[in-house]
């Protein structure tokens, strides 16, 4: 199996993990972290105490500068209503006095604030079926924590481990095809593809899809090179940003009425070449359900 890199020592070494959930929801009972992960004490925050408001502020922060400028931003209510009460929020943080000021200044931290600074955070939700989440969230300060924290290996350690606390056994997601979150997502496995074109969301320009994390899975997504967890990967290509292609490829699913897996796609993958951070340097591509993303 192959073993976790040590470009995460960074984060694992600064920062701390934390996880919003209520008593009462799936997260209730976090699980240990991935194997060769050596997690801190994990920072329990509930939802229910008033204590906690201002933590819970700037995670809704974290999320507006990020999914804000697409105008995808959650409400507040949303936060607690959808994700904190029934599902889990996790990520990575460090102390306010540690956090440098330029970052401060980002997020928008009081003067007078004292505890943690969200860095990064994964949302989700639990489905019907026993193990399912819905990951309706992935972002960190990508930007401002490149140098120090590298970002892309932030998000990715956060997706990660994330998944691991919450038991997720099958993560679903909706995510639009020019989000360098796919790169994340891309490092787990072949994703099986829901929809590629999605009209009943706002931003049409959406793929739904969902994969099976496993512990071997986890760790190889951790690893330096291409993924390794056994999955079958292929060499061609489609443009992602090619709006004829996505709703070609769309009828097709609407055509077998079902979810379409590696051989029902067949040897198509989808280029994005416009989204890659200038901050990643990976020798990589991510592989989106028998379609490949390349991060470049």
């Amino acid at each position: 199996m192959a073993s976790m890199s040590t470009r995460y020592e960074a984060v694992l070494e600064t920062c701390e993990p934390y996880l919003v959930a209520s008593s009462h929801g799936a997260a209730a009972e976090p699980r240990p972290g991935p194997p060769g992960v050596k997690l801190g004490a994990l920072n329990r925050l509930d939802p229910h105490r008033a204590a906690n408001a201002p933590f819970l502020r700037l995670l809704q922060r974290l999320d507006e500068k990020n999914y804000g400028p697409a105008d995808m931003a959650l409400p507040r209510w949303a936060f607690y209503d959808c994700g904190e009460e029934p599902g889990g929020l996790f990520g990575f943080a460090q102390p306010v006095e540690q956090v440098p000021q330029s970052l401060r200044d980002a997020i928008g931290i009081e003067p007078d604030y004292r505890g943690l600074v969200p860095l990064s955070m994964l949302l989700a939700i639990p489905m019907l079926s026993p193990g399912a989440w819905h990951v309706y969230g992935l972002c960190s300060v990508d930007e401002a924590a490149a140098e120090a924290l590298q970002g892309p290996l932030l998000l990715l350690l956060t997706l990660a481990v994330g998944l691991t606390v919450l038991g997720v056994q099958r993560a679903y997601g909706t995510t639009q095809w020019g989000s360098s979150e796919l790169a994340a997502y891309g490092r787990f496995a072949p994703l099986d593809l829901l929809t590629a074109w999605t009209p009943a969301h706002s931003h049409p320009d959406t793929l739904t899809w969902r994969f099976e994390v496993s512990p071997k899975r986890v760790v190889a997504a951790l690893a330096d090179g291409p993924p390794t967890a056994g999955d079958q990967r292929s060499t061609d290509w489609v443009n992602g940003d090619d709006e004829t292609v996505l709703k070609t490829l769309q009828t097709r699913l609407d055509g077998q009425r079902g979810i379409v897996t590696n051989e029902d796609v067949g040897r198509q993958h989808v280029w994005v070449p416009s989204h890659r951070p200038s901050s990643v340097n990976h020798d990589w591509s991510a592989h989106v359900g028998g379609l490949e993303l390349s991060a470049r």
